[in-house]
């Protein structure tokens, strides 16, 4: 949050006239970022979920691409759960007011929820979850608590492997 454009064309070995070439601010080029940590996560939920039966096993499957993700690229899990927090009012904005990379943000967000959506029909579809639930509900219902879940596995990583691995048999 504190990072300046500076900071990150020095690291990045851009100008800083370059990167503003590309992105508008820093909030911009946060949310390329945020982008791109969407596009893992599709893709990591994809190849868990399409191995999987209808309704549960699809339903774990997101949790485990979730979790993959999160232990696999944590820089970009920590953006991807930033984003909402420090940008709440994108959603709100006019369509026509959005640059280039709050378009792709928004469509990559749409399409992480339509996944997820999804996989949620289908679990009504084959009763497991019940069919007189808005499954959009049920998905945000299920990706806070997802979120929630990694968010104090993140912070709590090292206590937790303690337990798991050097506690008595």
């Amino acid at each position: 949050e504190d990072t300046t454009m500076n900071q990150i064309a020095n690291e990045s070995e851009f100008s800083k006239g370059t990167l503003y070439n590309y992105f508008k601010s820093k909030d911009d080029l946060y949310l390329a970022i945020g982008t791109k940590a969407y596009e893992i996560i599709i893709d990591y939920t994809k190849y868990f979920v399409e191995k999987k039966d209808l309704g549960v096993e699809q339903l774990k499957a997101v949790g485990y691409a979730y979790y993959e993700f999160m232990k696999n690229y944590p820089d970009y899990a920590h953006i991807f759960h930033d984003i909402t927090i420090k940008l709440p009012i994108l959603a709100q904005k006019s369509k026509d007011k959005l640059t280039v990379n709050e378009k792709e943000y928004l469509d990559r967000t749409e399409a992480y929820g339509k996944q997820f959506r999804d996989v949620i029909t289908n679990a009504i579809k084959t009763g497991t979850i019940r069919s007189d639930k808005d499954p959009a509900l049920i998905g945000f219902t299920l990706f806070m608590m997802m979120s929630g879940i990694m968010k104090e596995l993140e912070q709590h990583q090292n206590t937790l492997e303690t337990m798991l691995f050097d506690g008595d048999d």
